[in-house]
């Protein structure tokens, strides 16, 4: 066989491959339906065998996957936050590149993050924004002044102020009361 015609042979096969692709996904997914909790079954004994494998999947994943990391890391302290998130990955991307600060986003004040107007609502197309998190942070404390403490925060706070009066009272030389 020359290698004009292996490589003709070759290119069929993936033609043939590449035109039956949705079928055998279509295939596979009524399996899957079919066969669900086998299927989990298979998979998480797999991974109780491999764990290494999964470690190296999952570090893999979210190397190649960062944006779509930074969405599920966003959502979920949303919802730890009690916030409701309503956009979707595609529009949470939308957004960060259109501000064109997706690759500066961050906790720290020389860095981005997106923001609620007013800090209120849920995160939803319309009621977000791109700006410093230094702005933000000032935005908030603006917000909160006047507002009386949730019983939380107020018990934190006492904590913080507590904690505060020990270490000053212990780096002075004063026996704490």
């Amino acid at each position: 066989m020359t290698k004009a015609s292996r490589d003709e042979l070759l290119a069929r096969k993936r033609a043939r491959y590449a035109a039956h692709r949705e079928e055998r996904q279509a295939d596979a997914r009524a399996y899957y339906a079919a066969n669900r909790t086998q299927c989990i079954a298979t998979t998480r004994k797999w991974q109780a065998a491999n764990p290494e494998a999964v470690r190296n999947n999952s570090v893999k994943w979210a190397a190649d996957h960062q944006e779509r990391c930074a969405y599920i890391n966003h959502k979920g302290s949303a919802k730890q936050r009690g916030i409701p998130f309503l956009l979707t990955f595609e529009e949470w991307l939308g957004i960060w590149t259109e501000s064109g600060m997706l690759a500066l986003r961050g906790p720290r004040s020389d860095q981005y993050v997106m923001a609620r107007f007013g800090d209120a609502g849920p995160y939803a197309v319309g009621n977000v924004r791109i700006c410093s998190t230094r702005e933000n942070n000032a935005e908030r404390n603006r917000n909160q002044r006047g507002k009386p403490l949730s019983e939380a925060r107020r018990i934190a706070w006492a904590k913080a102020q507590k904690a505060r009066h020990v270490f000053i009272s212990h780096s002075l030389g004063v026996a704490s009361v």
